[in-house]
């Protein structure tokens, strides 16, 4: 068996922080569990609902208050920052105050990265970088800068437009989350939009996958920015194939092609070719929506 990577993960309550800490249980068991350091906002335990246990987690803007817990992580082999508000907090907290704990979030992460001297620091970013007249997308641009100014010997931005898996949560900004607990809990896939709705998808914990086994192959110096995409689909067609698996009612009204489409996606190469090489099965859109259907947040 591989040597199990000494693993720090910020964000670690969140979407991709659970689908990482589920595919790093998966790969080297509970028994290395102590490998990785799990860092949240509050540093609250965090309760895995698809692995049904609770992991000890610390706080990420008192890290200073653990140094004894993180001595060990130093010089780790892997770092990963995933801590970030999603958008949806924007109406939550306002403008301005998103804006002051996204940047306090990127001040700690960063105080911390130089704690810790890891080998590689993967940051989980978003497509979004790339529209300068969206709040969300200019912060990420900060955070992806303060990554690629940082001193690393490998550094890895993953930009995501769609996610999708296994530990895919039940949340108001997630089309794909919607459908499919309405299919699970209804019995029906009600699509209301009809403009043509394009994005490119990844299943965190096939992002996860990924990162952990470039982490064991101790990767020669790399600065990468990828776009984190497997799959490229329109949401009708996904609706559509979550209705056939589902065995639910599919009730749309087709797509308006006189309306302008909605397209979020990059091209996806990079990624495809990173899976290959690092030997990590490609997997079907149906296969990832059928997994994503089973989880638990979802039924």
């Amino acid at each position: 068996m591989a040597k199990t990577p000494k693993v720090v993960l910020t964000g670690a309550s969140g979407w991709y922080g659970k689908s990482f800490i589920y595919s790093f249980v998966k790969k080297f068991g509970y028994e290395n569990i102590h490998n990785l350091l799990l860092l949240t906002s509050d540093g609250r335990n965090i309760y895995h609902k698809l692995l049904n246990r609770s992991f000890t987690s610390f706080s990420l803007n008192k890290f200073e208050d653990n140094f004894k817990s993180f001595e060990k992580f130093k010089d780790s082999d892997l770092f990963i920052q995933a801590a970030f508000l999603t958008r949806d907090k924007i109406n939550k907290y306002g403008k301005k105050k998103y804006e002051n704990i996204n940047y306090q979030i990127i001040e700690d992460t960063e105080r911390l990265f130089n704690y810790i001297n890891p080998l590689t620091r993967v940051l989980i970013s978003s497509g979004a970088v790339e529209d300068n007249n969206d709040l969300y997308g200019r912060i990420k641009c900060i955070e992806e800068n303060s990554v690629i100014g940082s001193k690393c010997s490998s550094k890895i931005i993953f930009r995501v437009y769609g996610a999708m898996g296994i530990n895919t949560p039940l949340s108001d900004w997630s089309a794909i989350a919607d459908l499919i607990s309405s299919s699970n809990k209804l019995n029906s896939v009600h699509l209301k939009s009809t403009k043509n709705i394009v994005r490119g998808y990844v299943s965190f914990e096939k992002l996860s996958e990924l990162i952990i086994k470039m982490s064991i192959f101790k990767l020669e110096k790399l600065n990468l920015t990828i776009p984190a995409i497997e799959h490229v689909s329109s949401l009708h067609e996904i609706a559509k194939m979550i209705s056939q698996i589902g065995k639910s009612k599919f009730i749309h009204k087709g797509i308006n092609l006189e309306e302008m489409p909605d397209i979020y996606t990059a091209d996806s190469t990079k990624f495809l070719d990173i899976l290959d090489k690092y030997d990590i099965d490609r997997t079907s859109l149906t296969e990832d929506i059928t997994k994503t259907m089973q989880s638990p947040h979802l039924q």
